[in-house]
């Protein structure tokens, strides 16, 4: 729900590099018509390091093309 805190988040990049933070909800809807699955945003909270900032907008970034990439092939 809006204004939640997840605490204790990890997140594993495909290079194998582990990101602790928080998360901090600003929205969440139910994510196609599953009942049990939620598309939720956020803020990131309580990274160790301007480095693991750097390191999470390059993975977000990674996806974003891919994404790209999938919607020209079809």
């Amino acid at each position: 729900m809006r204004g939640d805190l997840l605490k204790n988040c990890t997140l594993t990049l495909p290079n194998e590099i582990n990101i602790h933070f928080e998360l901090l909800i600003r929205s969440s809807k139910p994510y196609s018509n599953s009942r049990t699955k939620l598309l939720i945003g956020g803020h990131f909270d309580q990274l160790k390091s301007p480095k693991e900032q750097n390191q999470l907008e390059q993975f977000f970034a990674l996806v974003e093309r891919s994404q790209i990439r999938q919607k020209k092939d079809y």
